[in-house]
């Protein structure tokens, strides 16, 4: 039997053992959904004891810089140079897991606008009444990437009291869900998983940002073998079947 404890952004699945191993995954939002489908069935197979904070990549990196301790991280690949480059992860152990598409989400019930083209979304957005987005200053990767694609259509000024900032891609779904914005634009495995939204449909080509997610052991991990041992868990086809159910392309061979 395993449970799952939301507390300041932690997820504390399962119930320790006194010889079980202890996991502390560090886990970008866009692959919160598999990572915790995983986690539960390696917990019931293991005994091992996982605790899996989930934030947007740019405050994934902030805690580590502040010397956070975690024994894996996953986050947007940019994250991941970044952390490769400060020599923060293990060298040799980053792989990617997964690559996510942005969408556009409204709410189930709400007719979806015509988003086939860049100047189709730009009239979607111009018209809203208010538009959900992950806060670029915090770094949530769909609200940087949509910062400058209304940077390239030339609306920045014009969407700058419409915007409702969130801080990870599930907040900008409850938003929309909740009425707070007519849509909002994150990845698909951030809408999926929420029945009262829907995909209006995906980011057009034009403006579409593909996104690896890399995961990575940290430098100073705890338990490093536990954590390469986990990572395996991702070649397998229930992983692939669990990042492929919310819109995500599996990468792990």
């Amino acid at each position: 039997m395993w449970k799952r404890v939301l507390i300041a952004g932690a997820i504390v699945m399962g119930t320790a053992q006194a010889d079980a191993a202890e996991l502390n995954l560090l886990v970008g939002g866009a692959m919160r959904e598999p990572f915790e489908e995983v986690a539960q069935a390696y917990e019931k197979r293991t005994g091992n004891h996982i605790i899996m904070t989930v934030d947007n990549t740019g405050a994934l990196q902030r805690r580590v810089g502040a010397g956070e301790k975690a024994d894996l991280i996953l986050l947007a690949s940019q994250g991941m140079d970044a952390l490769e480059k400060e020599n923060r992860i293990v060298a040799g152990t980053r792989v990617d897991l997964g690559r996510a598409v942005m969408a556009v989400v409204i709410r189930a019930n709400a007719q979806a606008p015509d988003l086939r083209t860049a100047e189709a979304l730009k009239r979607a957005l111009l018209s809203a009444r208010a538009v959900a987005l992950t806060d670029p200053a915090g770094g949530g990767t769909a609200g940087v990437h949509m910062a400058r694609v209304m940077e390239q259509m030339g609306i920045t000024d014009q969407m700058r009291g419409k915007i409702v900032y969130r801080t990870q891609g599930q907040f900008i779904t409850e938003a929309v869900v909740k009425g707070e914005a007519d849509l909002g634009v994150t990845f698909t495995s951030e809408i999926i998983p929420n029945k009262g939204a829907k995909i209006a449909a995906l980011l057009p080509k034009e403006v579409q940002s593909p996104t690896n997610y890399a995961a990575a052991i940290l430098v100073g991990a705890a338990s490093p073998d536990v954590a390469k041992a986990f990572l395996l868990e991702f070649k397998t086809p229930f992983a692939h079947e669990a990042i492929k159910k919310v819109g995500l392309e599996p990468l792990s061979n």
